[in-house]
């Protein structure tokens, strides 16, 4: 229940007032001087004493509270909660005053947190383009320096030279999308036929493993006659799906499977890679921004690739789920259907 401080001072003013009647009653019916003078000093005495007590615990130590609890403020500890039970006025003011204490310290904590990934992704940065640019350096010297002795060592020089700029441009293409949620990336969809776009993009992956001597398991198990649909940005599914497969097949020493199949509700692919040097307690991290077990190297992983992933899926209303078993990583990924 609600308590009032200006309430109780109206009630101690009508006492106050009551006081003066109650002694000229007392006059009136009495001639003994003693019987008056107690009369008359004992109320006010007990009165004084009673205001005393009630102005000090009742207003000048929530205000003590309020200035203790200032002053850790201002030396910059948030975390200590205050606490004053009265429901009155004092005892809204310092609640009002907690959630604004609250609130800073949620603020701060955001703000460190904010702090560490800043500096981690400077430092990450810093590390990851100085060297494919050292590497891109080293090599257009030699070339300069006329170190190839034949055409087809020239040829490779400058093929790792390519390698190392498609590093620097997906580092680019990474970092465009670093900080941005499934509510902010622009996405340009179309409805495009589910059976159509999976040949299309297992026959690409197909390629692009044979180029690496990898042998992978690409099943689609979509009827040629289904007319499911989904809504996706090509482009931009393409780059998502691209990010898992690139730590395929930077991790996996054997397997690797791809299924594509569609129910009744939704268009599903699964993919499967063994390899995973991931903790159980770990997996459901991966998605988080610049989460990543590797320590810097050359080919700029920063830990945003699965976290630009997780934002492009759920940016086209998809879902993403990670999961292990034993040495193999399953990533299931599902879109919504329609019918064309």
């Amino acid at each position: 229940m609600k308590q009032s401080i200006v309430k109780e001072l109206i009630w101690m003013c009508i006492i106050i007032a009551c006081i003066p009647l109650l002694i000229a009653f007392m006059m009136v019916q009495s001639n003994i001087i003693f019987i008056i003078v107690l009369i008359t000093t004992l109320p006010f005495f007990l009165f004084s004493f009673w205001m005393i007590t009630y102005v000090r615990k009742r207003m000048i130590t929530p205000l003590s509270i309020l200035a203790a609890e200032a002053q850790k403020i201002s030396q910059g500890n948030l975390s200590h909660r205050i606490s004053y039970k009265k429901d009155d006025e004092f005892g809204r003011f310092i609640t009002a005053f907690d959630q604004m204490r609250n609130t800073l310290y949620l603020q701060e904590q955001q703000q460190q947190t904010f702090e560490k990934e800043r500096k981690h992704f400077i430092d990450s940065i810093s590390h990851d383009l100085k060297t494919p640019i050292a590497s891109i350096s080293a090599y257009i010297e030699a070339l300069q320096d006329g170190i190839a002795e034949s055409p087809e060592e020239e040829q490779r020089y400058l093929q790792v030279i390519q390698k190392k700029v498609h590093v620097l441009n997906d580092l680019s293409n990474q970092l465009s999308l670093s900080y941005e949620t499934p509510e902010t990336v622009h996405l340009e969809t179309q409805s495009i036929n589910c059976y159509e776009w999976a040949v299309d993009w297992l026959d690409n992956i197909l390629v692009e493993c044979q180029t690496m001597d990898i042998h992978p398991q690409l099943e689609n198990h979509i009827d040629s006659k289904d007319a499911s649909s989904i809504s996706i940005d090509v482009y931009q599914l393409d780059r998502g799906l691209q990010n898992i497969l690139n730590n395929a097949y930077r991790h996996m020493r054997d397997f690797l499977s791809i299924k594509i199949s569609v129910d009744t509700v939704y268009f599903k692919i699964q993919i499967v890679n063994d390899g995973a040097n991931l903790n159980k307690t770990h997996i459901n991290r991966i998605f988080e921004r610049f989460y990543t077990q590797e320590k810097h190297n050359a080919d700029g992983h920063l830990g945003l690739g699965l976290y630009i992933t997780a934002t492009l899926i759920q940016a086209m209303d998809g879902e993403i789920t990670a999961a292990l078993e034993g040495d193999q990583i399953h990533f299931d990924i599902a879109f919504p259907i329609g019918r064309v």
